[in-house]
């Protein structure tokens, strides 16, 4: 399986789990399809599968204590997702459904395993990738917690602005973030996302008000 010509952009192509070296040849990856809406796994059930996607979107989330699902990550094309399979637990952490339809790569833990074991510039290479991601994603949510409902929401719709654009290269936008999934997000009401973003929008037809 070769990369087409969505995956040059891909953050992940350094340690593409499509660019298997040669002697891992038969072990390439395989590719599912699913619907918007689908489930593609539940937390909290058995890990096996390790995906990375090739194009949709997927969200990831969480039960907290009180019952309430959580989105706790947008998984976009180029992007892997479904690693707690790696926990000595084996089970998985999140729940993945798709936002839109997905076309998944996938391959099981001992696989995963095997290609990076032997290809150490691929394992440094998705160390590195790993490592990035989880720290952003924690620097961001660090960011957000704990300042007003407004300036959640606000910086929020700024952050997954960009990634919802029309991008200059052939790699498609994420579907745009619904209110609810940002409420989610945030840990707030759909409710207080709705009545956040109606004051921004005032805010920005005023003529002497700050711009936001």
């Amino acid at each position: 399986m070769a990369h087409d010509a969505k995956c040059q952009s891909c953050f992940w192509v350094p340690c593409c789990l499509l660019a298997s070296p040669k002697d891992l040849a038969p072990r390439v990856p395989r590719q599912i399809e699913f619907k918007k809406g689908g489930i593609i796994y539940s937390a909290d059930f058995p890990a096996g599968l390790i995906f990375a996607v090739r194009s949709g979107s997927v969200s990831l989330t969480r039960t907290d204590p009180l019952g309430r699902a959580r989105i706790v990550r947008f998984v976009r094309a180029g992007e892997v997702f479904g690693l707690d399979v790696l926990r000595p637990a084996q089970t998985r952490v999140f729940s993945a459904v798709a936002r839109e339809v997905c076309r998944l790569c996938f391959v099981d833990r001992s696989t995963f395993l095997h290609i990076v074991h032997h290809d150490g510039s691929r394992a440094w290479n998705l160390l590195l990738a790993l490592n990035e991601l989880v720290h952003a994603g924690d620097l961001e949510k660090v960011e957000l917690y704990g300042q007003p409902a407004r300036k959640r929401v606000q910086q929020a719709i700024a952050r997954f602005r960009p990634a919802t654009a029309i991008p200059p290269s052939t790699t498609k936008a994420i579907t745009p973030i619904k209110q609810w999934e940002l409420a989610q997000f945030l840990g707030i009401t759909a409710e207080t996302v709705s009545r956040e973003m109606k004051a921004l929008r005032v805010m920005r037809t005023l003529p002497n008000a700050r711009r936001v």
